[in-house]
């Protein structure tokens, strides 16, 4: 989802974890929105709990996780 210019989301929307096999998959996502467009921000939109690992790992590589009630 698009928030606005060089600003993405992406949401998933699920009830099991996600884990850090999921962070590798929504990572992949992200970097491609990147090679994309120059200077863009993605943040993860989740319902879902996110492990730990994945969390650290996502943020290290730019990627900011939000969680959605």
């Amino acid at each position: 989802m698009k928030k606005g210019p060089g600003e993405f989301i992406l949401v998933i929307d699920r009830k099991s974890r996600i884990i850090i096999k999921d962070a590798l998959t929504i990572l992949k996502k992200a970097e491609q929105i990147k090679e994309k467009v120059q200077n863009a921000s993605v943040v993860l939109e989740t319902s879902a709990p996110v492990c730990s690992k994945s969390i650290k790992f996502l943020e290290k590589n730019g990627v900011e996780v939000l969680k959605s009630v």
